[in-house]
């Protein structure tokens, strides 16, 4: 048995180390510094904050939508921080995008083809480069987007489902009918689209495990090529939308650590891999593949199967991954596009990596992607000792807890440590956390 009240402590999900919790205030002279050195081909994050109305346990950094004027704004300033980009680093090969939100899926075809007429004018855009988008199924069924999104070039869907039970999505304020969901995979498939993430989340209001396998189950049925399954945070404090969800109506940390091992059992007996934390894969799929050849990436695209070069984010919040460095824009819409219109990237935080995080990002990355350590590794990659290199730190209740096993040449989570592979790879993060999700 694992003892939850021992581990089930705020952690950072490590999407980046250090933790963005972490970083300090950088402008856009840092960020033109870092963009002159880029020669790699590049993936590009573009965040749609727009959504017709926030859900309830959504922690994204999202907008109401108001007019077609204020999102027109919004992407003819897109398109200028493109120009702005392509300026510092030339017509860069791309190899990646990916459409995030908010609902992206809300905007017009014309919308979308006034980005990639953009980004195809100032960049290099490969015939084999994935494109992916964040749907809302809500958006696109009974319509015929899907099919406009095949034809502008998309060729991976991230379909955001969280929870098939309607009681779960009247406490979340997400009404989204079982058959919308499934009508909408269903039609993906008929166009072609054989690339298919699902999301859902567990530990939401009224979930049970009674219910919430039964989500699993039908999911499973339909065989998307990934399911991420991931823990609901519940940051009242910092997130004023979830101060709706009354807290006793959430399923307690034992309850919810049980939904998650029930999920992951089932996944595991239909064919799908665990990858890392929240991510499951088909064992024909490109995840199950990266993780047997350990080429497996973790960062803010979630699991990837390898390295996908600098990856530049655009758009409110969003974030660029440099080899070094991490550069935040800003959250604040007018401010966003003050600085567009006044040609300044819109830079307003980050973190320049010393060595010392360049090590420890390595190493929590092993661990998040693979639950193990080879020490010979490190030292070749490093030269330095690992165990000397991290004396200080204590892995002492990991090992008597059996979640955990060391020797002279590997550390190793066991069967039970990989549900906590967070807690894990915290021990060498020695910042201070400000805003972080439990580790269940």
């Amino acid at each position: 048995m694992i003892d939850l009240k021992k581990y089930n402590i705020p952690i950072p999900r490590y999407t980046s180390y250090p933790p963005a919790s972490s970083w300090g205030k950088l402008d856009h002279q840092h960020y033109l510094h870092a963009l002159s050195s880029i020669q790699s081909p590049i993936s590009l994050y573009i965040h749609i904050p727009f959504c017709f109305s926030r859900c309830l346990y959504c922690g994204c950094s999202s907008i109401s939508f108001q007019s077609k004027e204020e999102s027109a704004r919004y992407i003819d300033a897109l398109c200028r921080e493109l120009e702005l980009i392509q300026k510092e680093i030339g017509r860069a090969p791309i190899k990646e995008i990916h459409f995030g939100g908010g609902s992206p899926s809300l905007l017009s075809t014309s919308t979308f083809e006034q980005i990639f007429s953009a980004i195809k004018a100032l960049f290099c855009l490969e015939e084999s480069a994935e494109i992916s988008i964040e749907v809302d199924p809500r958006n696109v069924y009974n319509t015929k987007k899907l099919e406009e999104f095949k034809k502008l070039g998309f060729n991976r869907l991230s379909l955001g489902i969280q929870d098939l039970d309607s009681s779960v999505q009247k406490e979340i304020g997400r009404f989204q009918p079982a058959n919308v969901s499934k009508g909408v995979f269903l039609q993906a498939r008929e166009l072609g689209f054989s690339h298919i993430n699902i999301d859902l989340v567990y530990g939401l209001p009224r979930q049970t495990l009674e219910n919430f396998i039964t989500t699993i189950e039908e999911i499973s049925a339909w065989q998307p090529e990934r399911i991420a399954l991931f823990s609901f945070a519940y940051l009242p404090e910092i997130k004023p939308n979830q101060r709706s969800i009354p807290q006793n109506l959430l399923p307690s940390p034992e309850e919810k650590f049980a939904i998650y091992q029930q999920s992951r059992e089932h996944l595991l007996k239909k064919g799908y891999a665990a990858i890392g934390i929240d991510h499951f894969a088909l064992t024909s799929d490109s995840l199950s593949h990266a993780l047997k050849n350990k080429t497996l990436r973790r960062g803010f695209q979630g699991y990837t199967p390898g390295q996908t070069g600098p990856l530049i984010g655009l758009g409110i919040t969003s974030i660029s991954s440099l080899e070094t460095a991490y550069f935040q824009n800003t959250k604040d819409l007018s401010s966003y596009l003050s600085s567009i219109e006044n040609n300044a990237l819109p830079t307003s935080r980050g973190s320049i990596l010393s060595d010392d995080d360049l090590i420890r990002r390595w190493v929590i990355e092993q661990i998040l992607c693979f639950g193990s350590i080879d020490k010979s590794e490190f030292k070749t990659k490093w030269d330095h000792s690992f165990d000397e290199y991290f004396a200080n730190v204590d892995l002492d209740s990991f090992i008597q807890d059996d979640l955990l096993k060391e020797t002279q040449t590997t550390l190793c989570a066991t069967d039970k440590g990989s549900l906590l592979l967070r807690n894990i790879a915290s021990c060498f993060d020695p910042y201070t956390h400000t805003i972080c999700s439990g580790a269940i």
